[in-house]
């Protein structure tokens, strides 16, 4: 009789064995089948399983978390592909225009006999501009290849940005800046001069191209801190902020916006080659760059 009970149960539990091993393998297959049909198909439908095994439902779970992560990245890759077609849009008609324009001015002047001081003016304004773009496309090609290696010395930061200024004061005057400064004499600062110098015309210049009214340029040390901030009234109401120091994003980018979205994050990238942190802030209507150094 004993003998007979233990044939029994060792029936039934093979019998379970190969019901749950059979049950298993085709909850498996089927949820391979389902994983390659919803690969082909780029369906949004979950995954699931008629079979209750925590293991694979545990797995099933990951499984459906690992296609929303692809979805998202897909999404996000394809609008970055859009930003960086739309980006190299503006930026070959941000070179082709100034060009164009310099190129209508030199024909005019070589059918004439005399020479047009306002005709080369012009000329060399839009030559300039062309200059500056390259120069931004230089910077950031460096960027990516790791070219651009500071050397550092102490420098006198005040000096820089007070040169880099009356450098582009001409400019602030011509398109209605009002222009204020309040910059504590004589900050040392341990960075390269040529870096800080790119700095100071990459924030100046993204003022000119996307603000407008007045420019504030503020320049602090104290608690063992170096302040550079430069504030400005924006053009435009500012989205999300929080996207301007990615490459090629620019706030309402367009077919007719003559912007690469590259400023920024030129500026992000060479104040972290020197040392600082830069932090971006908007309360509409002013725009606010800001770069520590803590020393």
């Amino acid at each position: 009789m004993t003998e007979v009970f233990i044939i029994i149960v060792l029936s039934l539990l093979l019998a379970v064995f190969i019901y749950l091993y059979f049950a298993l393998r085709f909850s498996v297959k089927r949820l391979d089948f389902d994983m390659l049909e919803k690969m082909e198909t780029k369906s949004n439908v979950l995954l699931t399983l008629s079979e209750r095994n925590q293991q694979l439902s545990d797995l099933t779970r990951e499984i459906n978390a690992l296609f929303d992560a692809m979805r998202e990245l897909e999404a996000e890759s394809q609008q970055e592909k859009d930003t960086f077609t739309l980006a190299l849009h503006n930026i070959t008609h941000d070179i082709r225009t100034p060009l164009t324009i310099a190129s209508g001015y030199t024909q005019s002047m070589l059918k004439s006999d005399q020479v047009d001081r306002e005709d080369l003016q012009k000329i060399r304004q839009n030559l300039d501009t062309v200059a500056k773009r390259l120069e931004i496309l230089l910077d950031y090609q460096n960027l990516l290849e790791l070219r651009i290696q500071p050397t550092f010395k102490l420098v006198n930061l005040t000096e820089i940005v007070r040169e880099q200024l009356l450098k582009f004061y001409e400019s602030f005057e011509s398109a209605g800046f009002m222009v204020n400064l309040q910059l504590t004499e004589n900050v040392m600062l341990e960075a390269d001069e040529e870096l800080l110098s790119r700095v100071m015309q990459n924030m100046l210049g993204n003022v000119l191209k996307h603000g407008k009214e007045a420019i504030d340029v503020q320049l602090s040390a104290g608690n063992g801190q170096i302040v550079l901030t430069v504030k400005n009234h924006s053009q435009q109401t500012i989205q999300n902020l929080e996207k301007l120091t990615r490459r090629f994003y620019s706030e309402n980018m367009s077919e007719v916006e003559a912007s690469s979205g590259l400023g920024l994050y030129i500026i992000q990238e060479l104040v972290t080659l020197l040392n600082g942190n830069l932090e971006l802030d908007y309360n509409a209507p002013i725009f606010s760059v800001v770069v520590r150094w803590s020393v």
